[in-house]
C-alpha cells in the first residue's frame, strides 16, 4: 500500500486511507483487465456463458474490494 499512496503525488483526496485507495486500485485493474479480454475475444474459447461469467467477476471483485 505504501507504493500506491507514494505515487498518487497528491492527485488524490488525501483524506482518502490508503487502504481504500488500493482496493480501488485493485478493482480498476480488474475491471480493466475483464473488459479487455472481453473485447479481444480472449474468453470465446474458454467460457461459454461469457454474460453469465463477466456478471460473475464484477460481483466477486465489488466483494473483495468491499462494495
Amino acid at each position: 500500500m505504501v507504493a500506491v499512496e507514494s505515487r498518487t503525488n497528491g492527485r488524490v483526496n488525501p483524506e482518502l486511507p490508503v487502504s481504500m485507495l488500493a482496493r480501488g486500485v485493485i478493482g480498476w485493474i480488474h475491471l480493466f483487465g475483464a473488459v479487455n479480454f472481453e473485447l479481444f475475444g480472449r474468453l470465446n474459447t474458454l467460457v461459454e456463458a461469457r454474460e453469465t461469467y463477466i456478471r460473475h467477476q464484477m460481483r466477486e471483485i465489488a466483494r473483495l474490494i468491499g462494495l
